[in-house]
């Protein structure tokens, strides 16, 4: 298997004769962003098809998610404005998309192994994000919710935390890496819990 940013012969040689595509990235090294958002619009297809392509079957559906080339945006739309984007061609762009892309993917599917092992008290808030798991279209539905628990905490530590447990860190070592002693961080779990379970309630119908 090829490192998820490599652009394989035949991919690289699908790009020639694309027209602009050149002066595209150009405009995207310079540090335009309305051109790379117009490069993920005209090749965001390709470039699910090639993710697609580098994952296991159990995760390959995240790849087909509407938001994909969101995340890819955000990530990247940062590099773009300050200049930071290096690549000398639309061979090296693709393969920053690509990775980028790749790595999002992953980081999901790490979320969705951690909700699938959610029990005693902590299921009964993250019971909507469960949920969510079970639909067609998982990926898509769990971001709008992971959006709206994170907007729902009152600190950045609180989000830090949430963060770093939905990721599938335990809670003692997101406390840990953030300073906090353990009582601490179970107290600040508890409050966090009632929020996060009245904030997502919404959801319980969707």
């Amino acid at each position: 298997m090829r490192p998820a940013g490599k652009i394989s012969p035949g991919f690289a040689g699908a790009l020639e004769g694309m027209g602009d595509l050149d002066a595209l990235v150009e405009r995207v090294r310079a540090g335009d962003r309305e051109a790379f958002a117009i490069f993920l619009q005209t090749y965001g297809e390709r470039i699910r098809a090639r993710v697609r392509l580098r994952l296991s079957p159990s995760v390959r559906r995240l790849a087909d998610s509407q938001d994909m080339m969101s995340t890819v945006a955000r990530r990247l739309d940062r590099f773009v404005r300050d200049g930071r984007i290096r690549a000398s061609g639309a061979d090296e762009l693709f393969s920053l998309v690509l990775t980028t892309a790749h790595n999002a993917i992953l980081e999901k599917h790490r979320l969705v192994r951690r909700l699938q092992r959610v029990e005693g008290p902590d299921a009964a808030w993250a019971r909507p994000l469960i949920s969510a798991l079970r639909d067609d279209d998982a990926a898509v539905a769990l971001d709008p919710l992971i959006g709206d628990a994170l907007n729902a905490l009152s600190s950045d530590t609180d989000r830090a935390i949430l963060s770093r447990w939905l990721a599938g860190d335990t809670l003692a070592s997101c406390g840990a890496a953030l300073g906090l002693s353990p009582e601490a961080t179970r107290q600040r779990w508890r409050a966090m819990r009632l929020t996060l379970r009245e904030t997502l309630r919404q959801w319980g119908d969707h």
